[in-house]
């Protein structure tokens, strides 16, 4: 199986949890793709693959595992420097941002009404690893995907700035070409998948 999954999906959610697949499919070879970052997007050459979409992609087969939920993060001691004044961040907030969602922090603002301050300066990334990366070592605010940072937040490496969330208008799916839905393997991963991994919400 050919299995294309955004990279930070993989490093967080996919890859850990794997071995229980492997263990009830032994003999099913596995190759993953983790080098496209970009969403709205099947891979020709995949079998499958686990990316973001704002609905169900036309003419393939298509289940929706989550809904894309952002949370600010950031280190321990970045999130004890922060000041707020009625509803206003007036201490430094350095803003991390992932390059394919440039407004992402904007949208934030407008749907809990705090206001991040004008003048701060961003640090552009282009992948949500390295977004994640660069706030755990203190180097600003980023939204890092809820479902996804849960081992961040449990080891203490990222904390949560807000408990207000932005709920994106994308979601995760499993998606492969609907002639593939009859393939074994594919029928195998994509029971897995979902009951692995969707939350029926």
């Amino acid at each position: 199986l050919s299995i294309s999954v955004q990279p930070f999906f993989a490093s967080e959610l996919f890859v850990p949890r794997l071995p229980e697949f492997r263990a009830t499919n032994p003999g099913v070879d596995i190759k993953i793709d983790t080098s496209d970052e970009s969403s709205e997007k099947h891979p020709g050459k995949a079998d499958v693959s686990i990316r973001v979409f704002k609905s169900p992609p036309d003419k393939l087969a298509a289940d929706r595992l989550f809904a894309l939920r952002l949370v600010p993060a950031a280190a321990t001691e970045f999130r004890d420097k922060l000041k707020i004044k009625a509803k206003k961040i007036v201490s430094d907030f350095p803003l991390i941002v992932h390059g394919t969602r440039p407004q992402a922090w904007r949208q934030w603002q407008r749907s809990t009404g705090i206001e991040i301050p004008r003048d701060e300066t961003s640090l552009q990334l282009d992948s949500m690893i390295a977004v994640v990366r660069a706030a755990e070592r203190g180097m600003g605010a980023a939204l890092v995907p809820v479902q996804l940072s849960d081992s961040w937040f449990r080891s203490g490496s990222l904390v949560r700035l807000f408990p207000q969330e932005l709920l994106t208008d994308d979601a995760f799916y499993f998606v492969c070409q609907k002639e593939r839905l009859d393939d074994e393997n594919v029928r195998s991963l994509r029971r897995w998948v979902l009951e692995t991994f969707a939350d029926n919400t």
